[in-house]
């Protein structure tokens, strides 16, 4: 997992990784995800995770 997903969960952003089941870097498995971080395979998954608003 890249340092800045971690980095931004250090920072008190909530991070949300969108995991298509490889890791492109080394062609390998997907790394874990830090358990701050929140991990969906769908992006029609991200609405149920986004805050809802009133706009």
């Amino acid at each position: 997992m890249p340092s800045y997903v971690n980095a931004a969960a250090l920072a008190g952003l909530t991070g949300i990784w969108l995991d298509r089941g490889i890791y492109f870097v080394t062609g390998g498995p997907s790394p874990t995800p830090d358990k701050t971080v929140l991990r969906i395979e769908r992006l029609t998954d991200l609405p149920d995770h986004l805050p809802r608003t009133n706009a």
